[in-house]
């Protein structure tokens, strides 16, 4: 059984993200046009909760797919994490990562307050206050290669 605060994967305590940086928001705006795009153009019906775990599939893919494009995933780490050199081994643990990520399942965990926010409102509303759910699933990859 899990200790309350811990994380599942590491078992250390889970640590409260911090905001989003001005260069954060900016890279956002600049690298995730699809998801954005995506964002204001989504359905305002009702939505199963199978379609919600869908609709957030997809975007979360649009946003790996994004990441998958070695110019924006090594402009990502410059401004992030300020290299401004990840060398090729690195670069392919981290897209292989991402490959991964793209065939597995919504971490419905993750996702939770997403999911029960979208049936409450019951719609597959998804602003763009949510972007940083999006992030910090990837950010747990990025941040192993990051030293």
């Amino acid at each position: 059984m899990l200790n309350p605060g811990l994380d599942r994967n590491d078992q250390e305590p889970a640590q409260m993200p911090d905001p989003p940086t001005d260069r954060q928001e900016d890279f956002i705006l600049q690298t995730d046009l699809s998801l954005r795009t995506m964002i204001e153009n989504q359905p305002t019906e009702k939505l199963s909760y199978t379609q919600r775990i869908d609709h957030i599939r997809t975007l979360r893919n649009s946003l790996i797919k994004d990441f998958l494009d070695e110019a924006n995933l090594i402009r990502y780490f410059a401004e992030q994490y300020r290299h401004m050199h990840l060398n090729t081994r690195k670069l392919e643990f981290i897209k292989k990562e991402l490959r991964e990520l793209l065939d597995a399942p919504v971490d419905l965990v993750h996702y939770a307050s997403l999911l029960l926010e979208m049936k409450q409102e019951g719609t597959a509303s998804i602003t763009a206050s949510h972007h940083k759910l999006f992030y910090d699933e990837l950010e747990k990859i990025f941040s192993r290669y990051a030293h």
